[in-house]
């Protein structure tokens, strides 16, 4: 066996692959809340949890007014006291 370097990189592969795969069974969402998401009566959304949940809504079509600002000074210009 002159070079073992192949099998080292065979043996990494497949003890990557394997963390890979029991990675995903543990973190999978599990099948029940799948189904459930998908069928049925539309639940609340992930956006109305927290804070987001808090901010208030905008209608269609309805834009805030700006606040006024003042205008930066030319280059070479002091600004006003």
């Amino acid at each position: 066996m002159d070079n073992q370097r192949i099998f080292l990189w065979l043996a990494l592969l497949f003890i990557l692959w394997l963390n890979v795969d029991t990675w995903m069974k543990d973190y999978a969402e599990p099948a029940a809340a799948a189904d459930a998401t998908q069928g049925g009566a539309p639940g609340p959304s992930p956006a109305a949890n927290g804070l987001a949940g808090e901010l208030p809504a905008v209608q269609q079509g309805e834009v805030p007014a700006a606040a006024a600002t003042p205008e930066a000074p030319a280059p070479g210009h002091a600004a006003p006291a």
